[in-house]
């Protein structure tokens, strides 16, 4: 079972401090998986960097498709309330991790959304141990009157930030041609610093893309949650997309 954790993320309004260094600290082993911590604690909402830990551990199987499904039964019953059509939602890429941060464990299940959003589009749910949700956030890029990509985000059904990114549209196929980063990518032009680029470079995805999921993530997590030691909206940026070690990606955030 392969293991990752949230991306750190700096959460302060200010902004993001980007940084050269791209390599992934040597992450301890434990017994049947492999653990990765996000120890900045720039990822909880409370965007504090006193050395907490967050770990997360993709789950497969039975128990995936059972919070999956648990997920899906709140959207049906009104639990949930989601902005984009009930269709949009693709069950079947659903990821699911185990989530232990600040000595508290839950559940995390993200959903892609389709339809007419784009990539890193999601709803993300957090699940506490007894099964309730904790908090639910709806991430949505598309295309504004602008030819921009645009992110809206929702937490519990409310809207949180919704911004024009700047960035020129581009199809999922566009986003998805060009892994990795190199000068002619449009994000080198629009000069956002080296964060983006790093991530990109870590996930091995377009610069684009990974702007837009920093974008997403510092975007809703820097107004505080209640209740939960993550960001919900940064956990369901990633997911969509993460495939690397976010021990990695956690070195390109400042």
């Amino acid at each position: 079972m392969m293991a990752v954790a949230p991306l750190a993320l700096a959460l302060a309004v200010g902004g993001m401090t980007p940084t050269p260094t791209v390599a992934a600290p040597q992450e301890p082993q434990r017994p049947a998986s492999t653990t990765a911590h996000d120890t900045s604690g720039a990822c909880s909402n409370q965007g504090s960097s006193t050395g907490s830990t967050t770990e997360m551990t993709l789950v497969d199987g039975h128990d995936a498709r059972e919070s999956t499904g648990a997920a899906f039964e709140a959207v049906k019953n009104g639990e949930i309330s989601v902005q984009a059509p009930r269709s949009a939602l693709s069950r079947g890429q659903a990821k699911v991790y185990a989530v232990d941060a600040e000595n508290s464990e839950s559940t995390s299940v993200t959903i892609p959304v389709g339809g007419e959003y784009s990539l890193v589009s999601n709803l993300t749910v957090l699940f506490d141990e007894s099964g309730d949700i904790v908090q639910y956030s709806e991430t949505l890029v598309s295309e504004n009157e602008a030819g921009n990509f645009n992110i809206t985000s929702f937490t519990d059904g409310v809207l949180v930030n919704s911004k024009d990114t700047d960035l020129p549209y581009m199809t999922d196929a566009e986003l998805q041609a060009n892994n990795g980063v190199d000068s002619s990518d449009p994000m080198a032009a629009m000069g956002v610093g080296s964060t983006a680029a790093c991530v990109a470079a870590v996930l091995g995805v377009s610069g684009a893309t990974g702007y837009l999921i920093v974008s997403a993530c510092t975007g809703a997590c820097s107004t505080p949650g209640v209740g939960t030691a993550v960001c919900v909206a940064c956990i369901g940026a990633y997911a969509t997309v993460g495939s690397a070690s976010v021990t990695a990606v956690a070195s390109c955030f400042g």
